[in-house]
């Protein structure tokens, strides 16, 4: 199979044998492809570019599950710093843990590629990291709903519910620490993630959907974000 210019993004890349690299890319129309790229690392010019946020066009060979490069034509590297990068590379890895191979997400793949050129200017990241995370859940099929509980009825604002990540919102009597407000809950739905109580709620929830799916496996940009604690956005 071959397949020529396809746009998309590098989520990473590691050394290969002794000369060539592993890339994993998101795109347009295929999703999440790993591709080795023979002998880049012997041809700097081609090893620079094939790096995390750079857009470009692949064309690749092969049926099995690791691809193989022909050509890439890189067209723009997204120059995140600081905090804009290690939640740059929080989304890479979201993105390489918990989609399929090959399962194709144009939407998601528009607002990733949104999110990056946001990212590049903007110092208010947890809106940005919140909605990611909602649409991205909702992709893979773990999204849950804000608006309704697990008995078909409206989420109330004057009422408190338990969260199961397998089927929704619950009603609880209870105001303990793992009772939301509904009026938060509707807050998430319609993204009110000026309130902080409503973000913070968001993540926590976002946190727990998330963890589920990755069953035990650490994200080493959550490692990163943790050593600056009054700044935590993951």
């Amino acid at each position: 199979m071959r397949v020529d210019s396809i746009e998309g993004f590098v989520l990473h890349a590691r050394d290969y044998r002794d000369t060539s690299q592993l890339v994993d890319i998101f795109t347009l129309k295929f999703g999440r492809v790993r591709l080795v790229a023979k002998g880049t690392r012997s041809q700097k010019k081609n090893s620079s570019r094939l790096s995390p946020f750079t857009l470009g066009h692949f064309s690749w060979t092969g049926r099995s599950e690791l691809k193989t490069l022909t050509q890439f034509e890189a067209q723009k590297h997204l120059a995140l710093q600081g905090e804009n990068l290690i939640c740059g590379f929080y989304l890479n890895e979201l993105l390489w843990h918990l989609l399929q191979p090959e399962d194709s997400h144009p939407d998601l793949y528009l607002q990733y590629k949104e999110t990056l050129e946001i990212l590049e200017h903007q110092l208010e990241l947890e809106p940005l990291l919140r909605g990611f995370e909602l649409n991205l859940l909702d992709e893979v099929g773990y999204g849950i709903s804000f608006e309704y509980d697990t008995e078909g009825d409206e989420i109330r604002d004057n009422l408190f519910y338990s969260l199961s990540a397998e089927q929704g919102w619950c009603k609880t009597q209870s105001r303990e620490a793992q009772a939301y407000p509904g009026e938060t809950i509707l807050g998430i739905h319609t993204k009110g993630f000026e309130n902080k109580g409503v973000r913070s709620a968001c993540k926590r929830i976002n946190r727990t959907l998330i963890d589920s799916l990755l069953e035990g496996r650490k994200l080493n940009s959550r490692e990163l974000i943790g050593q600056k604690p009054s700044q935590e956005k993951a």
